[in-house]
């Protein structure tokens, strides 16, 4: 059984977010690319992604 197959299977079974990434790696062709698309391009988006990281700490604070 090859990997993208066993993933499928193991994934449909037994969905998790880390089977998800796994799928996702698969499909990503740069992952380089991938990447530094994530990085904020204008100091907008920099504020929107520190204050959604805020958001998540305060929660998981709560919690």
């Amino acid at each position: 059984m090859s990997l993208p197959i066993f993933i499928q299977r193991l994934s449909q079974e037994r969905p998790s977010s880390e089977l998800q990434l796994l799928r996702l790696w698969e499909y990503i062709d740069d992952h380089e690319e991938f990447f530094e698309g994530l990085k904020p391009k204008t100091e907008e988006e920099y504020n929107e992604m520190e204050g959604g990281q805020n958001e998540i700490y305060r929660e998981l604070k709560r919690h």
